[in-house]
């Protein structure tokens, strides 16, 4: 499924009252460890007059109104929770023995009933009664309530994709309203019950959409695109008096139910001829952020959640299959490989005049030793499933769960034991970003030595237990793409260069040595870990390179780029990758950094090109721990780099748009 990322839950209609909500003298920790902040906060209609009803260290998320207005019901730790619009500490609302309730809820029209999902089929409860299955299929979305109360729409899977479908609140047959294959989700009722507004990826992005309440008709014709921007837009919510449509807006190419985004609440004219989306809130937000029932019952204010994700770190995990134990000296070897890397890289970035606000980045017991968290798999040692680096998520989840931490952001350096030499494990890997946090996979070596962090990563022992890829794979968790060396600095290798075998295959000189480039220094500067802020660590900017003219200088034999960045957050550096006319090349392509000025112009100088025909990769790094060229690349695969074309022809360059 697509756009789900909790567990699968089923859909209960039970009896609202204020009996079944229990007081409570203090916010309850319902799920220990939870380290993401969440805030539930009500705006009027045009976004002004912010009021946060609750300020909380736990993920609370889609408020709903209760009928009265005194209250919104929230979803937080598998449960719902009462929220007193006056302030207080959140009150459990009563839900029998349903399991786990996902976010999806919201009140009846009659002001009695309440509709939740929890673990995937559909259920309704009378005042009194156990809950009653309605619907036998599954797994069934529950979203929204019609205004008269006679219909239940919702998503669910039959087979062929998540499709939009009806059903009496009663219970009986339900009716399939979209048939698109691709998938359709959040239905929405209009006020006056004509339209199901709902949001579908049949465009390529994420997109809403209406439809008449009786159906989409034959191959969707009566379907109309409502959203025609290249934002991924969810949650579509129709204002009480028909003239608005409220939506969550995400920058493009976010993907799925992502929990913590730059995002916006934006609305749309829906009378007479629609004109442009209007910002109602900007926030830190995603899945959750909006409820089933966000209007107040007098229609004049808007309620959502918006998070704060903490601080990252680096979590070290040992992983291990289910019949092998963790070897001796674990501890003491992972903790030198911690001194090691942190010494490597804040030196690193101190070289190039990038230091970093934090120099120690990893969790740490008080006697100084690092922070370890064990974790066994659920297969045995040889199995294939260690042989490959997606067998990382079950190392991640299981630690989590020991952990009991929740959302994104975190860091993730899982080292995987499957034996001792010759067995290994060789799918080694990492991604990640400033934004999400990430994860790299690497194995871990019991071969007899000590790590040390007083020589460098490719010298001695350290070269013998690859040391420099156990970092570089680190590096990639942190956002680094891979970034060649420059031979002629005569520092070795690179960090996020090849691995120092193919480096001495090449013939470069000094392979028994490796370096942070001033390219990945400049990408590390201002990522959370080494700023220990999450200060707009999610907001993307908006980005314009303009000015753009690149000169040689034939004479010096000097290349050089220039250009103005315009963005609505500042930037510190310029970061060019050259290909060298080799794009498939890229652990060989080479870096170049300048600082940016305060008015936005950069001038990078490229000494000695090559006499190539290549491309340049531009990105811009921002305050915040970005580095992106069109801002709406963030991620590892995906930086939004500006291409820029040059040829060396007839003794000269000559340089495309």
């Amino acid at each position: 499924m697509p756009w789900r990322h909790f567990a699968m839950p089923r859909l209960i209609v039970v009896a609202f009252t204020l009996l079944g909500m229990r007081a409570s003298a203090a916010e309850p920790p319902w799920i220990a460890g939870e380290e993401t902040r969440s805030r539930i906060t009500v705006v009027a209609l045009d976004g002004s007059g912010r009021k946060v009803v609750l300020d909380s260290p736990h993920r609370y998320a889609a408020p709903d109104w209760t009928p009265d207005g005194k209250a919104l019901i929230v979803n937080g730790g598998g449960k719902l929770w009462r929220v007193p619009i006056s302030g207080g500490a959140p009150q459990p609302v009563a839900t029998g023995s349903t399991g786990w309730v996902d976010i999806n809820h919201g009140i009846a029209p009659d002001d009695q009933t309440l509709a939740f999902t929890a673990n995937g089929a559909l259920f309704r409860e009378q005042p009194g009664r156990e809950p009653e299955r309605v619907l036998p299929a599954m797994p069934s979305y529950f979203h929204a309530w019609s205004p008269d109360g006679k219909f239940i729409a919702y998503s669910a899977n039959r087979g062929s994709g998540y499709d939009v479908y009806v059903i009496a609140s009663e219970g009986g047959v339900e009716r399939r309203l979209t048939s698109d294959p691709h998938a359709d989700d959040a239905p929405q009722y209009s006020a006056d019950g004509r339209w199901i507004y709902f949001l579908s990826d049949r465009t390529g992005n994420r997109s809403l959409w209406r439809m008449p309440a009786g159906g989409a008709g034959p191959n969707d014709a009566q379907a109309e695109r409502i959203t025609n921007d290249d934002r991924s837009n969810s949650a579509p919510h129709p204002s009480p008096d028909g003239k608005w449509l409220y939506y969550l807006s995400l920058p493009p190419r976010s993907g799925g139910n992502v929990l913590d985004r730059d995002a916006s609440i934006r609305r749309l004219p829906l009378s007479g001829a629609r004109g442009k989306p209007e910002e109602v809130v900007r926030l830190v937000g995603g899945h959750g952020t909006i409820g089933a029932r966000p209007f107040a019952p007098d229609g004049k204010s808007f309620a959502y959640a918006e998070f704060e994700p903490p601080p990252p770190t680096v979590r070290i995990v040992l992983y291990t299959p289910s019949d092998l134990k963790p070897p001796p000296g674990v501890a003491q070897r992972l903790t030198q490989i911690a001194d090691a890397t942190e010494r490597f890289l804040v030196e690193g970035m101190k070289g190039w005049k990038y230091p970093p606000a934090v120099e120690h980045v990893f969790r740490r017991n008080k006697d100084g030793t690092v922070e370890v968290v064990y974790v066994q798999g659920s297969r045995p040692s040889g199995d294939e499933f260690y042989t490959k680096a997606s067998c990382d998520a079950e190392a991640r989840d299981k630690a989590k769960q020991q952990l009991g931490i929740d959302g994104e952001g975190h860091i993730w350096w899982v080292f995987l034991y499957v034996g001792d030499r010759p067995k290994r494990f060789s799918g080694w890997q990492g991604s990640g970003c400033s934004r999400d946090g990430g994860g790299a996979i690497v194995n871990y070596d019991t071969i007899p030595g000590a790590i040390r962090p007083d020589i460098n990563p490719s010298s001695g022992f350290n070269a013998e237990y690859f040391l420099k890829g156990t970092i570089h794979e680190l590096g990639h968790a942190l956002g680094l793409p891979h970034i060649g060396p420059d031979p002629a600095l005569g520092r070795g290798n690179s960090l996020m260069g090849p691995n120092n075998d193919v480096y001495a295959q090449r013939k470069y000189p000094n392979a028994d040595l490796c370096y942070l480039t001033e390219a990945s220094a400049a990408m590390l500067w201002k990522h959370p870990l080494f700023t220990g802020t999450t200060k707009n660590r999610q907001r993307q900017p908006s980005v314009k390179l303009v000015g753009y003219k690149p000169t040689y200088g034939k004479k010096s034999n000097r290349i050089t780029l220039s250009g103005k960045v315009v963005a609505d957050m500042p930037a510190h550096s310029v970061v060019v990758l050259d290909d060298l006319g080799k794009p498939d090349d890229e652990y060989f392509n080479r870096s170049h950094v300048a600082r940016i000025e305060p008015d936005g112009n950069f001038h990078v100088a490229i000494d000695k090109p090559p006499r190539a025909s290549g491309h340049y990769r531009i990105l811009f790094c921002f305050e915040n721990g970005m580095f992106t060229g069109d801002g709406a690349g963030v991620v590892f695969a995906d930086h939004g780099a500006i291409v820029k074309s040059y040829q060396f022809r007839d003794g000269g360059f000559r340089f495309g748009d």
